[in-house]
């Protein structure tokens, strides 16, 4: 049995035969316990006459500024249509005594029994060896073609610290090639340099020298953990040295570290959009945020760049977002009502997506049309008094043409404006009919190029940023259509060639 600094007593079943083991015991870790069994809280092992135990313990080194943080970054690439978490890690001999295995095979066709070769103070005489149970295999999988020593460390992803605090996921590493790597903070002579680079070899020896560390960088092959689906925000990752209790170590409290670290991705809001009116049709802005790690650099932070949908309305339509925007368009099948849904995910860089969100609505029969009332019949028209005489005029000469009525002045309803500024189509839309949906499209030789959909009201035009090719600047034109916001009845239409600006 055995104290876990961390998760508090367990008790570890170590097939092994009882070869050299001196555990220290103090008399105050003694407590009977049941029917006869005893409770021991082990300090660690007890070192011999002239030998001297390592003490291997686990670090995650942090980044500058963060040092209660894991020097880790999310993967979206290496492994498509998975989300890694990498890190780096560190085991370290803390002890007095050197940290060595011997592992040994009588042919080539078996893994090697592996032993612990315990040394003298000074770390120059072997004194005694500890046969161990887990063996030391040949590793060829993702370019590592040297011998791992099975489960040296273990790590594990869990949740914050906190009531419901749980773990989600164990790292994929599971073999150690140990040599001297890492020498930050250490102070004695470097003794290991190697693992082994053979598969053909009958012996090999690797260990930590005192005081000296083995990094496991976050680039490494199987140096991560699987996060594919988790939420995106903070977590704490558990590294724990030796998990099957078969290393003799000085110490044995200190075999457990934890840090902060952070996953980080894209979360989509789903939201309930309202009525969208039979015959009509129904915008819907979608709601989506990037959630960051505070450590990332601001040029590295995700944002949303764009939507996809996932599942599409089962009683309409839905145009998705163009471009830049992040309005989509529903509109109702012919005949249809009810309550509809659809779901959908935001994207961002490097293969970024959030889980799906669903949008709920519900289509309403348009209302009907009040008929128009019918005119209530003239009164009789008295006939006017016969106007005095007036001196005859002439009629204006020939080839003058005679005086025209006065012009009635009346409120544009709909202009567009369009301007083509580089490698960008800037649209204004202003209406003299209220408020109002407007929907953009900028067409080239009849084919849409771009579109965008608007609010506009009568103070305030609508306005949209469309991109398009340098080379397709060329005999663009600028339509919109104005919508009212209930009941998407067209209102006006308008249209404008594109001015060019550079």
């Amino acid at each position: 049995m055995r104290r876990d600094a961390a998760d508090g007593w367990r008790v570890d079943f170590v097939d092994r035969p009882l070869v050299g083991v001196r555990r220290a015991v103090p008399a105050a870790a003694l407590a009977v316990a049941g029917a006869g069994c005893l409770a021991i809280a082990g300090a660690g092992w007890s070192a011999g006459p002239g030998e001297a135990l390592p003490d291997l313990v686990p670090e995650f080194p942090s980044p500058p500024g963060f040092p209660a943080m894991a020097n880790a970054v999310v993967d979206r690439t290496s492994a498509p249509g998975r989300v890694l978490l990498r890190f780096d890690a560190v085991l370290r001999n803390t002890g007095p005594g050197r940290f060595e295995l011997a592992g040994a095979r009588a042919d080539t066709t078996t893994d090697m029994a592996a032993e612990q070769v315990v040394y003298d103070p000074a770390g120059a005489v072997e004194v005694r060896r500890v046969p161990l149970a887990n063996p030391i295999y040949w590793e060829a999988a993702d370019g590592h073609r040297h011998w791992h020593y099975r489960r040296a460390a273990e790590y594990r992803l869990w949740t914050p610290q906190g009531p419901g605090e749980r773990e989600v996921g164990p790292a994929a590493k599971i073999g150690f090639c140990m040599f001297d790597t890492y020498a930050a903070g250490s102070t004695g002579a470097r003794s290991y340099f190697d693992c082994g680079a053979s598969p053909d070899q009958l012996s090999v020896r690797m260990g930590i020298a005192p005081t000296w560390g083995d990094l496991y960088p976050a680039a490494l092959a199987l140096q991560w953990i699987d996060v594919t689906g988790l939420a995106p925000g903070p977590y704490r990752l558990r590294g724990e040295v030796d998990p099957d209790g078969q290393i003799e170590e000085a110490d044995e409290s200190d075999q457990v570290a934890w840090a902060d670290t952070f996953v980080d991705g894209l979360v989509a809001r789903g939201q309930d959009a309202g009525q969208a009116p039979a015959g009509g049709t129904l915008p819907v802005t979608l709601a989506a945020e990037a959630v960051n790690a505070p450590t990332t650099p601001p040029a590295q932070r995700l944002r949303v760049t764009g939507f996809q949908v996932v599942d599409p309305p089962a009683r309409g339509t839905l145009t998705p977002p163009g471009p830049g925007s992040a309005v989509a368009v529903y509109r109702p099948s012919p005949g249809a009502t009810g309550p509809d849904r659809f779901t959908f995910r935001a994207t961002g860089p490097a293969g970024a997506q959030s889980a799906p969100a669903e949008v709920t609505l519900t289509v309403v029969p348009a209302p009907p049309a009040s008929p128009a009332p019918s005119p209530a019949p003239a009164p009789p028209t008295p006939a006017p008094p016969a106007p005095p005489s007036a001196p005859a005029v002439d009629p204006p000469p020939a080839g003058v043409p005679a005086p025209a009525p006065p012009a009635v002045a009346a409120a544009d309803p709909l202009t567009v404006r369009a301007t083509a500024r580089g490698a960008r189509v800037v649209v204004s839309v202003r209406s003299g009919l209220g408020r109002g949906v407007v929907r953009v499209a900028v067409r080239q030789g009849g084919r849409v190029i771009g579109r965008c959909v608007r609010p506009v009201l009568p103070a305030r035009p609508g306005r949209c940023v469309l991109r398009v090719a340098r080379r397709d600047r060329a005999h663009l034109v600028a339509s919109a259509v104005l919508v009212a916001p209930r009941g998407g009845l067209v209102l006006a239409r308008a249209a404008a060639p594109v001015a060019r600006r550079g």
